[in-house]
């Protein structure tokens, strides 16, 4: 699971995208800020962050949130 694409803005926050997803290892893609979806298996992730961590969240398949499945 890679968790590596960590760009240091100007104001000193880390900005933080997953960029492989935690299902099949493929390329994840941004649809917004926030939503991402796999380029592999189309499985949509919620990108959050809290205080000073980033959270990968995955739905169930009534769209809800289930559960961290990355954190960074």
């Amino acid at each position: 699971m890679s968790e590596t694409n960590d760009d240091v803005q100007s104001d000193g926050e880390t900005d933080h995208k997953f960029d492989e997803c935690p299902t099949c290892g493929g390329e994840l893609q941004y649809q917004t800020e926030a939503d991402a979806e796999c380029l592999n298996c189309g499985e949509v992730f919620c990108h959050e962050v809290r205080t000073d961590r980033h959270l990968l969240w995955d739905y169930d398949d009534l769209g809800w949130m289930r559960g961290v499945v990355a954190r960074a």
